[in-house]
């Protein structure tokens, strides 16, 4: 590797005057014009150690240690920084997306990350970036193994944040694209003319492919090459931004594929590596975002043919051989023949479905990935059921514990829900990533006033430690976690905010174990944005509605299960605490319509509530009973004689929502009273409440 001259090379310590712009060493007078901060004088210059640097490709590198005062605090600070001179604007691309990727949270303390842009020149096509640490994910292929499954993940995860991502970049790559692949077909045809007919007829072939019907375009690296994907520990940082643009995401992903079988053939003699590293890759990526089959498979065969460009015509290696052999592979991924390794991820062989708006679609199309905590419970049943009828795809974790629906039992699209029988935390264990989920929703818990007196001094540590796996898998995977807390956390009347003191009152009981446990996890969600962890948390406030059981002491359910039957309302105490009832259609409506993916940026607490169903309990069973038209009787009762001696009321008389952090998302509950009551008196005049028998014991 070049480096310049002698003096360009040596340190250099400035005077206290800085000496005259003309007389200091290029580089400094390089990074000084680069770097706003410099130019200004709000940092100042002490010394510059120039410790590498080389031309590639018509970019001039340098390498420097950059040692400077910032004069707003007095601080002496020393960074490695790269310079790159270009020939051309594409450093202003580079800066440009590097900044805007670094905002929408590609820095610390995520997993995915770029290089911290420092500043650029117009005037000397200069950009100057942090130097970015980290093994390139293409010298894992020689170590294999988890090593490289690892570093492909990592590689995965990284493009499918960046495809999701809703931040600008410069439009037109397509066709800048294609007519580049004619670029190197023709000068690949002018030196090997015997090779011609054979380029000029893949050339036609993708951009007969790749001009029809091109599907939406998304934020692309451009020049994903495992060279460009550095990996440290469990973070993956991507480099060389020079043709950051809007592409279809099949670019991307297609040119990664490539470029392994490409490095681990010359490398190592050996495709295998490569194709173990592109199944690993393609397993993390495709859940999140992706493209078809056919896609990837033209833009391979581009790569591929860029590929033999630069070997013989930029490089000029002299390796003939390669010709062949590349333009083979190229045609064999063109007539469908990608290696064994990636068939069934690539969905080869799979017939194409067709989507709501016309388009084909294979297994590599965006289908979005959640998992929900407790998807059979009252709560996670109707979530896994929202999440399913707008598109993704469900896996639902449920140990049975709070299930009030079996997993045949759940109205979905087919084949968009699946179930695993476990707990929380023996799934984590089991499948060990949540690598290729989009989104996770902690719905699992013990619930109900009723229910968990049966489980002071083991609850706390159940809801406490399930939370704390979940919030580190969702931070090694780079997840958005919603977690589902209660009103309970309040532990006081009135009107509540999250704004409000919270009360712990001075004895403790499986009730407030329970909200203690709450909101310690609360607590954990949103102290763990430090550790890079997207969360948002919500309280709903007595949400009620179909399949919700009389088993954990639910007063909605109870009323209206009495009264379809003839049987007495039972009104504990005076009657006269005041709630306010959520529909459960209500509270979905605002997970899915309100909660974009801005929100989890800043953990917030959100009370979720409908102010406007404020009732006494007396009043409620009065409404139910003549809205149901029923004979059943009002009475007073003891909760201890239906629920045991271990039974506590609830420490709120009255808790009612301020929805005010909601309301400033634009939601606004719909549901009335009489709908939620009528929506629960439907359901259970035709199915039984599957935990009643467990209610009644």
């Amino acid at each position: 590797m070049g480096h310049g001259s002698a003096a360009e090379n040596a340190g250099v310590s400035l005077p206290r005057d800085g000496g005259s712009l003309r007389t200091r060493p290029w580089s400094v007078r390089l990074l000084e014009e680069s770097i706003p901060q410099l130019a200004s004088g709000e940092w100042k210059l002490i010394s510059c150690d120039q410790t590498g640097g080389r031309k590639h490709l018509g970019k001039r590198i340098l390498i420097c240690d950059l040692t400077y005062v910032d004069t707003a605090d007095g601080l002496t600070q020393t960074d490695r920084v790269v310079a790159k001179v270009f020939k051309t604007d594409r450093g202003r691309r580079a800066y440009d997306a590097m900044y805007t990727l670094r905002r929408a949270g590609f820095a610390p303390p995520s997993a995915c990350r770029v290089p911290r842009p420092y500043g650029y020149s117009r005037e000397r096509c200069s950009l100057v970036q942090e130097m970015s640490s980290g093994i390139p994910w293409a010298d894992h292929l020689r170590e294999g193994g988890a090593s490289l499954r690892e570093a492909s993940i990592a590689a995965g995860v990284w493009l499918a944040r960046l495809h999701r991502a809703t931040v600008a970049a410069p439009e037109g790559a397509l066709e800048r694209d294609l007519r580049e692949a004619d670029r190197f077909v023709e000068e690949l045809s002018r030196v090997y003319p015997a090779h011609a007919l054979r380029l000029r007829s893949i050339a036609a072939e993708l951009s007969r492919r790749l001009r029809h019907a091109p599907p939406a375009a998304v934020p692309s690296h451009g020049d994903f090459h495992p060279k460009n994907v550095l990996i440290e520990d469990d973070a993956a940082t991507v480099i060389d931004f020079d043709a950051y643009a809007l592409r279809e995401p099949a670019f991307d992903v297609a040119y990664a594929l490539a470029q392994l079988s490409i490095m681990s053939s010359l490398r190592l003699g050996d495709p295998g590596p490569g194709t173990e590293a592109g199944a690993a890759f393609l397993g993390a990526y495709a859940h999140d975002a992706g493209a078809s089959r056919e896609r990837v498979a033209s833009w391979v065969a581009r790569a591929f043919l860029q590929s033999l460009h630069y070997e013989l015509c930029v490089f000029g290696n002299g390796r003939v051989e390669l010709l062949s052999l590349w333009l083979e592979t190229a045609e064999r991924w063109l007539d469908g023949h990608e290696p064994d390794g990636l068939k069934g991820i690539l969905g080869n062989g799979q017939p194409a479905s067709v989507s709501r708006d016309g388009s084909r679609r294979t297994a590599l199309q965006r289908r979005p990935k959640a998992l929900v905590t407790g998807g059979l419970g009252f709560i996670g049943s109707f979530v896994s059921e929202s999440l399913a009828s707008r598109g993704h795809d469900v896996t639902v974790v449920d140990s049975g514990v709070s299930s009030v629906v079996e997993p045949h039992e759940l109205d979905g699209p087919p084949d968009r829900i699946a179930c695993v029988a476990m707990n929380v935390q023996d799934f984590l264990s089991a499948s060990q990533s949540l690598n290729g989920f989009h989104l996770v929703v902690h719905c699992a818990s013990h619930v109900g006033p009723a229910s968990v007196i049966r489980l002071g001094g083991r609850l706390g540590h159940s809801i406490v430690a399930d939370t704390g796996v979940l919030i580190d898998a969702c931070i090694d995977a780079d997840v958005p976690l919603i977690n589902f807390s209660s009103a309970e956390v309040y532990g006081k009347s009135g009107m509540l905010s999250e704004g409000s003191d919270i009360r712990v009152p001075p004895y403790y009981n499986a009730r407030i174990e329970y909200a203690l446990a709450k909101l310690t996890a609360e607590a954990m969600c949103i102290n763990s944005k430090e550790r890079g962890l997207r969360s948002v948390v919500l309280r709903p406030f007595n949400v009620a509605g179909p399949r919700q059981s009389t088993f954990g002491g639910f007063v909605m359910p109870t009323f209206v299960q009495q009264a379809l039957a003839g049987r007495p309302i039972t009104v504990f105490s005076t009657g006269l605490q005041k709630r306010a009832f959520l529909s459960i259609r209500d509270l979905c409506r605002f997970m899915n319509e309100y909660l974009d993916e801005s929100v989890f940026d800043t953990p917030r607490v959100y009370n979720v509530g409908t102010p406007g169903n404020t009732t006494t309990i007396y009043d409620l069973a009065v409404r139910v009973r003549d809205e149901l038209e029923s004979d059943s009787e009002i009475v007073y009762a003891d909760p201890r004689d239906i629920h045991g001696p271990l039974y506590q009321e609830a420490e709120s008389f009255e808790k009612l929502p301020d929805i005010a952090n909601a309301a400033g998302l634009g939601w606004t509950p719909e549901i009335t009273l009489e709908q939620l009551i009528h929506e629960t008196a439907s359901y259970y005049s035709s199915h039984e409440d599957p935990l009643e028998a467990y209610a009644r014991a």
